[in-house]
């Protein structure tokens, strides 16, 4: 996303009742009932289905056909609330913000109470801490307490604070592309992935990293000063970490990353703008590694995405056509060979802005076949359900062809406009829908190429 254009044994066991890794989310919502859903009682203490522990779980987001949520019966909101309930110590984090999601917000409040610390770290749009993207940030705030909560304000708040993580106890991490919000979270309607990873030394890198700004000290602001090569887990799997900006994760996960695929590299993304990665994907397609492309429809529609050259390349790039954002932000490489299957995760849009001006969080996962195969899966799942006329074609983020947006309340397209009010929706209303002077077939939002 840019900037306005994107720990106890006891502790352990519950932590780590697994979700299976093959569990299957466009933009911010602001209409009015969503205020009373969060004065609504929540659902809460839902356990999930009882599954084998691993070290590392992969959950997917599984509703792209269905609408936004405020309640907490997905999967991903049940298993992260089962995460903080099961916090005996300490639960950081740091997240863009939240929205309609108070079963998150109980959790925590819930969790202090019971005598674990809390602390966290989010975005704010101003230079004070009062103004925010997602509108129920301030509630969080609230509720947990004066000095819980440190905003990305001062100098520099122009970048975002765009982490999304969480860190139990000092012995596991909650990461991913997953906003604390009704459309990822909670209503898995954008597409979207999470992982739960049971590290105590990836904890202690994330925990340095959320002390450092809870200390305020964000964006460039920051400097390099936590481990990136991890030691092996007990499976064998080897981490690499790198936050944003200090840590050049394009250059040292990213690129790497693609120059090292050797067969396949299937990549999902929100925003894809940078082109030193556009350059590498292309090296990869022309020595023969088979790569494939899930786009954001409001990402391909940006004048500086870079999917255009590969697929001037003959790259194929699937454009979404959900309701919902592409908001994934992940590659998985050579998932067909265990010895050399790699994923990239993270909050890493592939921008410019993500590597050199945000706080963001990147992870590589190597040598766990498990992890690669489930994130294969999914890039399967996504590829098989949307057709294949929408390679490399110009699909509109609200409108008939994104089935779904033009009911769902939001502004899928960030044009000011929801729903019948963009002209999109309405091209044959008779009507000028977001007062451009443009009617139907004559607004440019109406033609179809």
């Amino acid at each position: 996303m840019q900037r306005r254009v994107s720990q106890g044994k006891a502790a352990c066991a519950l932590l780590l009742a697994a979700m299976s890794c093959g569990c299957a989310l466009r933009t911010e919502l602001a209409n009015s009932g969503r205020e009373a859903a969060l004065s609504d009682p929540p659902l809460r203490h839902v356990e999930p289905d009882p599954q084998p522990t691993a070290a590392i779980e992969v959950l997917f987001t599984g509703n792209q056909h269905g609408r936004p949520e405020a309640s907490c019966e997905r999967p991903l909101c049940r298993r992260l609330v089962a995460a903080i309930d099961g916090a005996q110590r300490s639960v950081d984090f740091a997240i863009y913000g939240l929205r309609d999601q108070n079963a998150v917000i109980d959790a925590l409040v819930e969790a202090q109470v019971r005598g674990v610390r809390v602390r966290g770290v989010v975005d704010t749009e101003g230079a004070a801490c009062d103004d925010f993207e997602y509108q129920h940030t301030g509630v969080l705030i609230q509720r947990l307490g004066s000095g819980s909560v440190r905003c990305d304000s001062g100098p520099g708040h122009g970048a975002i604070m765009h982490d999304k993580f969480f860190v139990f106890d000092g012995e596991a991490v909650w990461t991913g592309s997953t906003n604390i919000s009704d459309t990822e979270l909670g209503g898995e309607y954008y597409a979207d992935a999470a992982l739960l990873l049971s590290s105590r030394e990836l904890a202690q890198v994330y925990t340095r990293e959320l002390e450092e700004m809870y200390a305020g000290q964000f964006h460039k602001h920051k400097v390099d000063d936590t481990l990136h090569v991890l030691a092996p887990l007990p499976d064998g799997t080897q981490l690499e970490s790198y936050f944003s900006p200090s840590d050049r994760a394009i250059d040292n996960a990213v690129l790497p990353l693609i120059a090292g695929a050797q067969r396949s590299l299937d990549v999902a993304m929100y925003f894809f703008t940078e082109q030193r990665i556009a350059a590498e994907l292309q090296r990869a397609h022309a020595r023969g590694v088979k790569l494939r492309m899930v786009l954001d429809a409001s990402g391909a529609l940006n004048a500086y995405s870079k999917h255009t050259q590969l697929c001037a390349a003959g790259v194929p790039v699937k454009i979404e056509s959900w309701g919902g954002k592409s908001h994934s932000k992940w590659a998985v490489a050579d998932a067909e060979d265990p010895e050399r299957a790699t994923v990239l995760v993270g909050s890493l849009n592939w921008t410019r802005a993500a590597d050199e001006e945000n706080d963001e969080n990147t992870l590589l996962i190597r040598q766990n076949a498990a992890v690669a195969a489930a994130f294969a899966r999914e890039f399967a799942r996504q590829w098989a359900d949307l057709p294949d006329a929408q390679i490399c074609a110009r699909v509109q983020a609200e409108g008939p062809r994104s089935a779904g947006s033009c009911s769902d309340g939001l502004d899928n397209d960030h044009d000011g406009h929801a729903d019948l009010a963009d002209e999109a929706c309405s091209c044959s209303d008779g009507l000028d829908n977001d007062g451009d002077g443009h009617i139907d077939a004559a607004d440019f939002e109406c033609q179809p190429t």
